[in-house]
């Protein structure tokens, strides 16, 4: 990194050193052929690996803040609001 860097403020000259312009179209196609290709690797490994396995299972068996209920079973007479504790 340091030598185009050095290269680009000796020459300021960005084509010397192999920058240039991409062309939004091709930049577009690349990044959505890229996520693309992560997610059908995402698909293949994930079943097998169980990284996101902790986070689905506390996402989903966890209370729904958007429902009344948690909003309701959270709130105080005084209007205050409980908080988990730290230890939980």
């Amino acid at each position: 990194m340091l030598v185009p860097l050095a290269g680009l403020l000796r020459f300021r000259d960005p084509d010397r050193i192999g920058f240039c312009r991409v062309d939004v179209g091709r930049f577009f196609r690349t990044a959505v052929a890229a996520a693309l290709a992560y997610g059908v690797l995402l698909v293949l490994v994930e079943p097998w690996e169980g990284v996101y396995d902790p986070l689905l299972a506390l996402a989903l068996e966890g209370p729904n803040p958007s429902s009344p209920g948690w909003s309701a079973s959270t709130a105080r007479s005084d209007g205050s609001v409980s908080r988990p504790s730290a230890d939980s």
